[in-house]
């Protein structure tokens, strides 16, 4: 019996070329050739989705994948209605609401930005919780308003030092606080 091309097939890729964007896949017990993944792709931006053995794909006229379907296995990522979402393999996320106006990066190990320029921040207020901060820099500026930098229970703004007895304010007297 001879097999018609169907315009539209879902089927299971069993084989993956990653470096290329190739996949075989099993239809309805037949295996199809290598066939190329849609991707975005042009000049401007490339943006590549490696392929997982066992994903259920949609193929269009047995030539093209064009893309990948929900199922029992591969569920929908939890989300509102006004967010966008990706959940990767590891469980790392983006997510951004359009309601809220809020984006979230959530890493499961580390995140780390690079540039060869300089990175801006520029919000009303930011906060840094961590067990460890490091700053590491040739040149370090502080520039606020008012304030105070506080390290083990001690002011930056307002502690002061003891007088040895020997120094020209005698003995035991104490520095004012920072001006």
């Amino acid at each position: 019996m001879k097999y018609e091309q169907a315009l539209i097939e879902c089927g299971t890729v069993i084989e993956a070329q990653e470096d290329q964007a190739l996949v075989k896949v099993h239809i309805l017990g037949r295996e199809t050739d290598w066939l190329p993944i849609l991707q975005q792709a042009n000049a401007f931006k490339r943006h590549y989705t490696p392929p997982r053995i066992g994903q259920q794909v949609v193929i269009l006229m047995g030539r093209y994948v064009l893309g990948s379907i929900f199922n029992k296995t591969c569920r929908e990522p939890e989300a509102t209605t006004t967010e966008d979402v990706t959940v990767y393999e590891d469980g790392t996320e983006i997510r951004y609401d359009s309601q809220t106006h809020t984006l979230t990066l959530k890493a499961m190990d580390v995140l780390k930005i690079e540039t060869n320029q300089s990175v801006s921040i520029a919000t009303e207020s930011a906060t840094v919780t961590a067990s460890t901060v490091t700053v590491e820099a040739n040149e370090v500026q502080l520039n606020g308003g008012s304030g105070d930098v506080v390290v083990n229970g001690i002011s930056l703004v307002n502690h002061t030092h003891p007088q040895n007895a020997g120094n020209h304010f005698g003995g035991g007297a104490s520095t004012g606080a920072a001006q």
